[in-house]
């Protein structure tokens, strides 16, 4: 910020032009009340029934820091500058202090009180930050691992993606269990092909061609046969036992099966923390 040097000797040339450096330098304070807010209550302005006590507002509009004078509550604030004129060595009366200063009133140019922020100390601030910091650390443990579903480049700040879970579905921990009980386990398969313990008990058809028989009488004794296969024809004799075949016709591809549950593919994050 500018200043003057008002410690030379030989006599301070002060005139007007000095008065209105001083003026410009101090005005830069105004500026600092941007860093609040649009409307701010900086200091006083505490209601009580339907009064407002005096305090400090700011106006960005104007970029202005005004005293507030306290009234009676109305809906609308505004800005009054009362003027004094003082004489001057030539005999004349000049205006020369414009008192500026917010109240409430009635005007089209107003503003609404209830647009009025009131902000609290930084160090409240700092204090409430800090806090909300501590919550967040310690609300979401680190390692937390959360499931995402949308695109890698829009994972929040403080996450990152879990490689271990890709490609693999979550089940829940079971102590005791010889497949859930160890955390961080592996296990299952994409696709399987049945082992023939795994297959349900079954049977098949046997197919043993087709056989026929024909009988004579042969009179006292016994009974001829005339075996015949897929009806072809063949010697005439005696026929006793049964017909077996050792094995059935091949069925089936040896394909593996899909062993996937019904899923979706999203993607598995997990909470690092923030940088401090």
């Amino acid at each position: 910020m500018n200043k003057l040097n008002l410690k030379h000797t030989g006599g301070f040339p002060f005139e007007t032009n000095t008065l209105d450096y001083m003026q410009d330098a101090y005005s830069l304070f105004n500026t600092l009340g941007a860093m609040a807010g649009e409307l701010v209550i900086l200091k006083g302005c505490e209601i009580t029934g339907n009064s407002v006590a005096s305090g400090v507002v700011y106006i960005k509009a104007l970029d202005e820091v005004l005293p507030f004078k306290g009234s009676t509550l109305s809906d609308k604030v505004i800005v009054r500058e009362d003027i004094t004129s003082l004489p001057f060595e030539d005999g004349t009366s000049k205006d020369v202090e414009h008192t500026r200063y917010a109240t409430f009133g009635n005007s089209p140019d107003g503003y609404l009180w209830a647009d009025f922020k009131r902000i609290d100390p930084l160090t409240t601030v700092i204090a409430r930050i800090a806090k909300l910091e501590w919550r967040v650390k310690h609300t979401i443990p680190i390692g937390t691992v959360a499931i995402w579903g949308k695109p890698a480049d829009a994972i929040p700040i403080g996450w990152i993606e879990y490689e271990p879970m890709r490609g693999y579905v979550p089940v829940g921990y079971r102590p005791r269990d010889f497949d859930f009980g160890t955390l961080d386990k592996t296990l299952g398969e994409r696709t399987h092909t049945l082992t023939t313990g795994e297959m349900p008990s079954h049977n098949h058809s046997a197919n043993t061609n087709n056989y026929y028989y024909s009988q004579d009488d042969s009179g006292k004794g016994g009974s001829n046969w005339e075996v015949s296969v897929n009806n072809t024809g063949g010697p005439r004799g005696n026929y006793q036992g049964d017909v077996t075949a050792p094995f059935t016709q091949s069925e089936g591809g040896n394909q593996p099966h899909n062993n996937i549950q019904p899923s979706r593919v999203v993607k598995f994050i997990q909470f690092v923390g923030f940088d401090d």
